[in-house]
């Protein structure tokens, strides 16, 4: 756990570098942390395909439009997106998935679209502290392959109950 601007970022975008997570899932509480992210993978020199899940329309900021950063919140889009996610011709080599706590519902509705939406490569929950209290940190978040510690900025409870793991789909 580390202290607001200490660089929680930038280790979350170097452990998705270091597991070669090509599917990753990075949720933020709030829609200026969701453009704040965004901006610092584009930052870091990350190129992939990248979409905010919120009620944030990219269109309407300069700065994402700039970046190439798409938004949605239609779980069709999404899940048509993810399902391409993949090494072959056809297929986008990676996503990156930033969502606010308020929409992952949206996640949990791509599995419901058709598509073969896999499981997320890696899992960040930014300032997961603040949902302490749900005793989870979202049971619709399909479990990903690594789920490192989240970069939370407060230290937890030392009497808190551990988090439940997320519910996989398969």
């Amino acid at each position: 756990m580390s202290a607001t601007g200490t660089g929680k970022t930038l280790v979350s975008i170097r452990t998705a570098d270091e597991l070669g997570a090509r599917l990753v899932l990075f949720v933020v509480p709030t829609l200026d942390l969701a453009v704040q992210t965004a901006l610092a993978w584009r930052r870091d020199g990350h190129s992939e395909h990248m979409v905010i899940v919120s009620s944030l329309d990219a269109s309407g900021h300069d700065d994402l439009v700039a970046a190439r950063v798409m938004s949605t919140t239609d779980p069709h889009a999404l899940g048509g997106l993810m399902s391409v996610v993949g090494e072959g011709d056809d297929q986008i080599p990676a996503l990156t998935v930033i969502c606010t706590y308020d929409s992952l519902n949206k996640i949990e509705e791509t599995q419901n679209t058709g598509y073969a939406v896999p499981p997320f490569d890696l899992a960040i929950m930014d300032e997961a502290h603040r949902i302490a209290d749900e005793g989870a940190i979202h049971p619709v978040v399909p479990a990903p392959a690594h789920t490192p510690h989240p970069p939370s900025t407060s230290p937890t409870a030392p009497d808190a109950a551990p988090p439940t793991p997320a519910r996989g789909n398969g």
